[in-house]
């Protein structure tokens, strides 16, 4: 599987808003506004990191290392660009023709079709340029939902332990809401 990393930031208010938010919470009075813009941004990057979804668009690389079929461990993406370094350390930009992505499977993948010669002895010799992440437009529901049961459960409980209560979890709750997105990347 690629390794990836994503550069910059977004702002998780354009997809959730606080209003939306704060009528999920039955909250009324703006005292707790920032709070509840905290715990939304703390939310999402907590979906993030159990789904291996991005919320937000962005842009990012995943890193290979030799020409085969590579799993892309984040959805949703688009390849933007593939780009590797030659024998000579220079950094080519391959052809669209010379690879396929496949978007049907979760995790995507890209397999290529054509495998030039690369860098002897060199680590992230292949930069697949992605950009990756819902958009307003195509944030499902049930991430929405599962944000919002999160920052919820923060928003009530603002400690790290609950005294002289006995709790139990939601048998519908975050985790099902976020199964259908989830990718388990293995370590």
């Amino acid at each position: 599987m690629a390794k990836f990393r994503s550069t910059g930031t977004v702002d998780y208010s354009t997809l959730i808003s606080s209003a939306s938010v704060k009528d999920h919470l039955r909250v009324e009075h703006t005292v707790d506004d920032t709070l509840i813009g905290s715990l939304r941004d703390a939310a999402c990057e907590w979906v993030e990191s159990y789904t291996s979804a991005k919320i937000g668009s962005r842009v990012g690389i995943a890193y290979a290392n030799a020409w085969r079929t590579e799993a892309i461990p984040v959805h949703p993406f688009v390849v933007d660009s593939v780009k590797y370094y030659d024998t000579t350390d220079t950094l080519v930009t391959m052809p669209a023709a010379d690879y396929h992505v496949d978007l049907v499977g979760r995790p995507g993948c890209i397999k290529f079709t054509e495998a030039p010669d690369l860098q002897d002895d060199a680590y992230n010799r292949i930069h697949i340029n992605l950009t990756v992440g819902w958009t307003p437009t195509n944030l499902p529901e049930s991430v929405a939902a599962a944000v919002k049961l999160l920052v919820g459960h923060w928003y009530e409980h603002r400690q790290a332990e609950v005294l002289g209560t006995i709790t139990s979890t939601l048998k519908l709750g975050i985790e099902a809401l976020l199964a259908p997105h989830r990718i388990i990347v293995a370590a």
